[in-house]
């Protein structure tokens, strides 16, 4: 297998680097608000995208026969999305769950890639570094949920900025294979 797509697109592992490392330092700084912004967003998200998901279904109706099931599909997503709202606190603890199971299920894939990799590519200990760091985030999450907003974005933060300094370490180990 050959990995010259990887070397030949080095720049998005550092760009991918750098975001997470701005990510990390703005949850560090304002934690808070943080977990605040991205519980509203993922409601205001999942709001519009049901609401969008109903009107489509009702347009579609004479031509789609199974339209009530994106009908349904639109009003969980009202829901779901209203209820971020209503209970951002609730909300807030399924969100860190979900990042969790996503954060493991991520790392152990990065760390499959890293082994399929390392015959091809001589020093990829950052990709090892940023699926520890995954995996390890993901653990904490889910061992603790419910340990307060404030610590859990102060784990996020460290988590992307870690895991940021392990893609950029990788990126330029990459553009040099």
């Amino acid at each position: 297998m050959s990995f010259d797509v990887f070397s030949n697109s080095w720049q998005s592992f550092l760009l991918r680097g750098f975001l997470a490392v701005a990510f990390g330092i703005v949850a560090l700084a304002l934690p808070n608000t943080m977990l605040t912004t991205l519980v509203l967003l993922f409601g205001a998200f999942v709001l519009v995208d049901g609401l969008l998901t109903i009107t489509s279904a009702l347009s579609a109706r004479e031509e789609n026969a199974h339209w009530r099931v994106s009908l349904f599909e639109g009003f969980l997503g009202v829901l779901v999305g209203g209820f971020a709202f209503f209970a951002p606190s609730f909300t807030s603890i399924a969100l860190i769950i979900t990042v969790g199971i996503w954060a493991i299920a991520a790392g152990v894939l990065r760390l499959i890639v890293g082994f399929k990799m390392r015959r091809a590519i001589r020093d990829i200990s950052g990709m090892y570094l940023n699926s520890l760091a995954y995996i390890v985030f993901g653990a904490l999450l889910l061992t603790a949920p419910i340990i307060g907003a404030v610590t859990i974005m102060w784990c996020l933060g460290m988590w992307a900025i870690f895991a940021g300094v392990a893609l950029v370490y990788f990126a330029f180990r990459l553009r040099g294979k």
